[in-house]
């Protein structure tokens, strides 16, 4: 595989990874430069998983959206090894499972990350598309970013709601079962409504440390389709009521009960006013550039002249060049302040 090219665009470097039946590459893009991810699920495997990735790299290309992992190109290659790729942006970030093995997250920043993660479910709602999928492994935080932002990956199990499936041939459920909506589990239809439920289990278990529900796979059906989930605030003490109503209103056995994800995403700006940042760029070889530094404007106008006067020094600014400079930077300073 190494060396070889998809598309005359991707040029394959080496493996990072495996998922399920696909393997996971690190490409060059010789289009754009910079390095992309690519995803490639050989003809060798079963027709309906082969099926079943040609869906994923349907749905993942209708979706786009700032908290959704953009695609770059899909296609299939024939010949004497087939298969079917799908190259998405590099990115510089780990899974949200990771920060839950460590504990529990502050009720604030688990609202503002699952309000991220609705705006990337209705983006792919629109499309009428349905994740199916969702859960912390399949969230991304971002690593070159200074605060929370996310992106939502793993289109695997989407499904389009134009397909007529609902289960695979084999009538296997997917996904994880912790997260599985009641009607799934009863039924096995999984529209808009059941990605809704998975918010509600993800929030919950983001600050409660766990999910609603726990046990084997058999007890998590039943718990799903009959149980009560226990209230957020009965586990962690302190969190608003309007947190606590939410995930329970997401939480609920009737899916027409639970709350669209704008009236969510809309709440949770309402309450906490977050500001979502810009990330850092990466260079050409997949790696994050530093912060940009950043001169404090409350620092006063001591630190402009400071900054400038040591910019000047390391470009080799002469004694002249520096006065200079320092009239022109106390004129800037004064006029900002009025």
């Amino acid at each position: 595989m190494i060396g070889r090219r998809l598309a005359g665009r991707f040029e394959i470097q080496r493996e990072i990874g495996k998922e399920s039946l696909a393997e996971v590459w690190a490409a060059r893009d010789l289009q754009a430069g910079g390095m992309v991810r690519v995803k490639v699920v050989p003809g060798s495997v079963d027709g309906e998983a082969f099926a079943r990735f040609a869906r994923e790299m349907k749905a993942s290309f209708l979706v786009t959206h700032r908290n959704t992992v953009e695609v770059l190109e899909f296609g299939e290659e024939e010949g004497s090894e087939p298969l079917r790729w799908l190259a998405t942006e590099w990115l510089v970030a780990h899974p949200l499972s990771d920060e839950l093995e460590r504990g529990p997250l502050p009720w604030e920043r688990a609202s503002v990350l699952v309000a991220q993660v609705a705006q990337a479910l209705g983006a792919a709602h629109q499309e009428g598309i349905v994740h199916r999928a969702l859960s912390p492994e399949c969230v991304l935080v971002l690593d070159n970013a200074d605060g929370d932002y996310v992106k939502v990956r793993d289109f695997g199990l989407a499904r389009l709601e134009e397909d007529d499936g609902q289960l695979t041939a084999s009538g296997v459920r997917l996904g994880d079962v912790r997260y599985m909506p009641p009607e799934y589990v009863d039924t096995g239809s999984f529209g808009p409504k059941g990605d809704l439920y998975a918010l509600g289990v993800l929030w919950f278990h983001l600050i409660a440390g766990r999910p609603p529900f726990e046990g084997d796979a058999e007890a998590l059906y039943d718990l799903h389709l009959t149980a009560t989930p226990p209230r957020l605030s009965s586990v962690r003490p302190g969190v608003p009521d309007w947190v606590d109503e939410l995930v329970a209103a997401l939480l609920s056995k009737e899916p027409s009960q639970r709350p669209g994800v704008y009236r969510i995403v809309q709440r949770v700006e309402d309450e906490l006013d977050p500001e979502l940042p810009e990330p850092w760029p990466i260079d050409d070889e997949g790696r994050s550039a530093a912060p940009p530094a950043v001169v404090e404007a409350s620092a006063g106008w001591t630190g402009w002249l400071v900054a400038g006067v040591a910019l000047l020094l390391v470009g080799g600014v002469g004694l002249a060049g520096i006065v200079v400079g320092v009239v022109v930077l106390v004129a800037v300073v004064l006029g900002a302040m009025g």
